[in-house]
């Protein structure tokens, strides 16, 4: 039996509203299974016009085109001239939910936030540029967050790095040989491809610090729906680096990880010079730990490549970090 949960894989947090159902089955499929499918989908109106366009994969996998399906199964639930209308009303929920939903959080949360607040910062205006709105906030103080951001402590692997492998494989050390400050710094390798139906795929990360990017573990406490300063140095061979902060609300399960907005538009290239990396985030509005994820996340044919990346001196703080 086959429980599938790509229905609504599209977006983080994991979501469903009318997105074209595309996925991929073994083409023994139907032998080498019980023919049972469970779709991990709820009760509302949307599921059921993706049901039914999943139910046209199943049935018609070799006809079965993802947009036309779906239109048929908006057709049956609301009526045929409802469907452009749907269609259209969802891209721009989505271009709402994936632009902010991380960092607000259920509506019902943030209302509650907002009432805590000393000065309430969104207005009809600000909505619009949430970003802005931070950024014109009094700047804060307070210094690193991170323990061991230099990779000064440790003997094979720095203390409270951990290794991030959602696909792919890869290892972290403490490495003497190359330094930007200090003794040492934290040596990430990308050593081995993950096989997607795309292609070669790899998702490799050092963490810092205290977390494996799945679970929270000994990740520092962070404020909620607040902007923190990052910068760090790195040098290398990988053409396709990440920098993202990984939050989770109370409790630091797997299931409690939230993204924080902001961070770098593009991936970085390293080179064999040492370059300093800075940028910033916004938490989300029910955060309480946050680690840094720094490595590659992409194809192969989008240029990516396997390689080292040196990371040294990694800051994440309210304030800004001192010269």
């Amino acid at each position: 039996m086959l429980w599938d949960n790509t229905l609504y894989a599209y977006h983080n947090p994991p979501h469903f509203f009318l997105d074209p159902w595309i996925t991929e089955y073994p083409q023994d499929f139907a032998e080498a299974s019980s023919g049972e499918v469970h779709l991990n989908a709820g009760s509302g109106e949307a599921y059921k016009a993706g049901l039914f366009a999943a139910a046209d994969r199943l049935w018609n996998p070799e006809t079965y085109d993802p947009e036309r399906a779906m239109r048929n199964g908006l057709a049956a639930v609301i009526g045929p001239k409802a469907v452009d209308a749907a269609l259209d009303f969802r891209d721009l929920y989505y271009e709402m939910y994936d632009h902010y939903s991380t960092a607000l959080g259920p509506a019902k949360k943030l209302l509650a936030l907002l009432e805590t607040m000393e000065a309430r910062p969104l207005d009809d205006d600000d909505l619009a540029e949430l970003r802005g709105i931070l950024d014109r906030l009094p700047e804060a103080k307070g210094g690193n967050v991170l323990a061991n951001p230099g990779a000064e402590e440790g003997e094979q692997t720095p203390v409270g790095w951990r290794t991030y492998t959602g696909a792919g494989e890869a290892t972290l050390t403490r490495d003497e040989s190359e330094v930007h400050s200090g003794q040492a710094s934290g040596l990430l390798e990308a050593t081995e491809w993950y096989q997607m139906p795309k292609g070669p795929w790899i998702n490799v990360a050092a963490v810092i610090s205290g977390s494996n990017g799945f679970t929270a573990g000994d990740a520092p406490e962070i404020m909620p729906f607040t902007k923190y300063h990052f910068r760090c140095w790195m040098k290398g061979d990988l053409p396709k680096v990440s920098v993202i902060l990984q939050c989770w609300a109370e409790g630091g399960a797997a299931g409690d990880r939230r993204g924080a907005i902001g961070g770098l538009k593009e991936t970085i290239k390293l080179t064999d010079e040492w370059q300093l990396i800075e940028t910033s985030f916004i938490t989300p509005a029910d955060a309480a730990r946050a680690a840094v994820k720094i490595g590659p996340a992409a194809y192969q044919e989008e240029g990516a490549a396997l390689g080292k990346v040196w990371i040294d001196d990694v800051y994440l703080g309210r304030g800004k970090p001192e010269e």
